[in-house]
């Protein structure tokens, strides 16, 4: 019997690549009843916080930020594409004007605003602005435990050379977070997603999870003036070449050539000290097992019989090759894009109960 998700919940180790647009701000001209009557209204579908006006999704947590524009004969709005259409973000498509117009008629469909017929005509031919703009890739890393070990070496060596950056924990990376021009974000997915899961009515929402173990995500944030100075606050200039590009380069600039990741194949069976001690060892730490002669012995054999390697003799240049990988070989072999679009009309529709 196939499954139902097969084409998504395959070969556990089979790679798994998703690139899409997430957040978007658009400025549309629609005339609109005034924001806080128009909550007074909706009270269930409009609420009021952090100083802004909300609009809730039909996915529970989802909501989208909405404001006046030029005295009420315009209309902001914020939301991320996949996230207010189909209740999460970790696939969708890359054709950014049809998915800002979906989410634009979500968002006025969801808080009862009645564009007139010409408004309507207007903006789903591309007739609106575009503020800001993410876009998101996401490097395959294996494993849960290797992507680990990618965000380690990547906060290591982000620090080490004194880039603009800023850190949270260990699992999520700005470059030039505040600025107003543009940001770069790396984090891992699958952490997130297991913090904040996907709701079960959510299309596939199980394969989903279990293939965001393993995923780093590199989101790169286009603000109001950046998308002005490129030319890109017309919809109609975006293509998945030009959003590839651009991430491309930009997460280029920020990845350092050296870094080095443990290989999971040979340190995975290890207990968590044993792979620090041979971690060490590896890198030329001849101390690393010595230093404690009470389990000398045990873990001479448990390294041996699970990896192969003497600790009693110095590691060879090919014992450390072997034992590594670089973060650009890691990004070599797990950065490609791919596009979802077959499925966004499931992913939309969710899953059926």
């Amino acid at each position: 019997m196939i499954k139902k998700n097969a084409d998504i919940d395959s070969a556990k180790k089979k790679r798994f690549q998703s690139s899409l647009f997430d957040t978007v701000k658009v400025k549309v001209r629609i005339r609109h009843e005034n924001l806080y009557l128009l909550r007074q209204q909706h009270p269930k579908r409009i609420f009021h916080n952090d100083g802004h006006y909300k609009v809730r999704g039909k996915h529970k947590g989802t909501f989208a930020i909405i404001g006046n524009a030029d005295g009420g004969d315009a209309l902001y709005i914020e939301a991320s594409i996949p996230n207010y259409l189909t209740g999460q973000n970790l696939v969708g498509h890359e054709d950014l004007m049809v998915g800002a117009i979906e989410m634009i008629d979500a968002v006025l469909r969801r808080a009862r605003i009645s564009p007139t017929a010409e408004e309507q005509q207007a903006y789903r031919a591309g007739d609106f602005e575009l503020l800001r703009v993410d876009y998101a890739n996401h490097l395959w890393c294996g494993s849960a435990r290797r992507a680990q070990y990618f965000m380690a070496a990547l906060r290591r060596h982000t620090v080490a050379r004194s880039q603009d950056y800023t850190a949270y924990k260990k699992e999520t990376l700005y470059w030039r977070q505040h600025s107003s021009r543009q940001t770069l974000k790396a984090y891992d997915k699958g952490r997130q997603i297991a913090k904040k899961p996907m709701a079960p009515h959510v299309y596939a929402a199980a394969a989903l999870t279990k293939r965001a173990a393993g995923l780093i995500r590199f989101e790169l944030t286009l603000r109001a003036d950046e998308l002005k100075r490129l030319g890109l606050r017309d919809p109609s200039a975006w293509t998945a070449e030009v959003a590839r590009r651009m991430l491309g380069e930009r997460v280029g600039e920020v990845l350092p050539t050296n870094g080095r990741v443990p290989n999971e194949a040979l340190f995975g069976k290890l207990s968590r000290g044993l792979r620090q001690r041979l971690e060490l060892f590896l890198r030329g730490g001849t101390n690393a097992f010595t230093d404690y002669p009470g389990s000398f012995a045990k873990s001479k054999k448990e390294v041996m019989e699970e990896t192969g390697i003497d600790i009693t003799s110095v590691a060879t240049p090919a014992q450390q090759a072997q034992a590594f990988s670089t973060l650009r070989e890691m990004f070599d072999e797990g950065w490609d894009y791919k596009c979802w679009a077959r499925k966004w009309e499931k992913m939309k529709a969710g899953r059926v109960a």
